[in-house]
């Protein structure tokens, strides 16, 4: 991948603000989010309420918090996405080891627009829903599962290659479904000449296959960069163009040009531009969630390991502003 430019050299931390303080920490390493765009936001985190894990929203600098509906034990596992004007928020809910998503329309101003969540199907392999807004519709990946829903709420299935590994999937912006999938070994007869290696491929749709190293354990995606790890690595795809950071990583984050990884309670950024890697954080710092504001200007949402936990976001970019929330 080329450099296009050294502008996120001079990128500027400002402080770190504490948005929201939860009596315990949150269940899930996955359970901040945030959505909007220059002028809007929108967080979302997980947090005990009553011996239940329930997802809330709120509008920074807004005191009132929303608590999505329940219908299962736990809510966990937030994510975001804004059409410009309304957010849509999804979430885990388990209950007696089945695993369901769910979706709620918040309009821009921070009401409840959907009092009934949107049902999208049960899943099997448990991880993160992820949501995006794409060629006007929202775009919903959960387990296999990819759904369509629009301004009203009404959803949509989206069909799904055959054969894919239930483990990854994840809808990208420019209306390309990613999905990772395995072939196990095969032996036809009783020759080992005739054995076949398994194999492991990320399934472009529409587009092809690009063959993968090693089984990815986590997969994320901005427009057009897709970047997973395999708990050694990280591997990026920008543009068709294929590059490797060897980084033992957890829990990425995408938006422009720039991604940031949780690595040993720290967070770390990497600017695909000019590989300039930073140390963003220090110890304590996990589950971060990226918002782009455009012209080189992005919002880190994280939350803290200390008890209790605490929500914090840095503002990142040429203009430092600064904001409680």
């Amino acid at each position: 991948m080329l450099s296009r430019s050294n502008r996120m050299l001079h990128l500027l931390l400002a402080a770190l603000l504490t948005s929201y303080t939860a009596p315990n920490p949150p269940l899930s390493r996955h359970d901040v989010a945030i959505g909007g765009d220059a002028h809007h936001t929108l967080v979302a985190w997980t947090q005990f309420d009553d011996d239940a894990a329930r997802v809330h929203v709120a509008i920074p600098g807004n005191a009132r918090e929303l608590v999505m509906p329940i219908g299962g034990q736990l809510q966990m596992s937030p994510a975001i996405a804004f059409d410009g004007a309304d957010y849509l928020v999804v979430w885990q809910e388990v209950d007696f080891r089945r695993t369901t998503a769910y979706a709620a329309r918040v309009s821009g101003s921070g009401e409840l627009l959907d009092a009934t969540p949107i049902a999208l199907g049960d899943y099997t392999n448990g991880l993160p829903p992820r949501a995006t807004w794409s060629a006007g519709v929202y775009r919903v990946s959960s387990g296999t599962l990819v759904t369509g829903i629009n301004h009203a709420g009404a959803r949509v299935l989206v069909p799904s290659p055959a054969g894919i590994d239930s483990a990854i999937d994840l809808a990208l912006p420019d209306d390309t479904t990613v999905f990772a999938r395995s072939t196990p070994p095969f032996c036809s007869g009783f020759s080992m000449l005739f054995c076949q290696p398994g194999r492991n491929f990320l399934t472009f749709q529409p587009g092809g296959d690009i063959n993968l190293f090693s089984r990815p354990v986590w997969l994320e995606a901005a427009d057009h960069i897709v970047v997973w790890s395999d708990n050694t690595s990280l591997y990026i795809v920008r543009n068709g163009l294929s590059d490797m950071v060897a980084s033992h990583a957890n829990n990425a984050t995408i938006a422009g040009s720039l991604i940031v990884y949780e690595k040993d309670e720290r967070l770390y950024s990497i600017d695909l531009d000019t590989k300039k890697e930073s140390v963003l954080t220090e110890a304590g710092a996990v589950s971060p969630a990226l918002l782009d504001r455009g012209s080189g200007r992005y919002t880190l949402l994280y939350r803290t390991t200390t008890r209790p936990a605490q929500l914090r976001t840095i503002e990142i970019g040429a203009a430092v502003r600064r904001r409680t929330f």
